[in-house]
């Protein structure tokens, strides 16, 4: 198992150019929405923001298991047509 299989000890944040990139708090890497000529500035930031928000709210969640909950919850949604409560 990974470092990002297992639950992530680290906090995400957004910021770098134009707000455009994401980085764990000690500084690594982790994306960038730089580099999608289809968005404005201003989508590539909401983006960047979004996977921020994303990687934060389940950083304590194993990737297995996370892989399951979204399946789960998209599913839920195809059959019901709308977003389970």
């Amino acid at each position: 198992m990974n470092q990002f299989e297992a639950p992530v000890k680290m906090t995400a944040v957004y910021g770098g150019h134009r707000g455009r990139t994401v980085r764990f708090d000690d500084g690594q890497a982790c994306c960038t929405c730089t580099y999608n000529y289809s968005m404005t500035d201003e989508e590539k930031q909401a983006l960047a923001r979004r996977i921020t928000a994303a990687l934060n709210a389940t950083r304590h969640i194993q990737l297995d298991d996370l892989e399951i909950i979204a399946y789960r919850l998209m599913e839920a949604k195809k059959s019901k047509g709308g977003t389970p409560k």
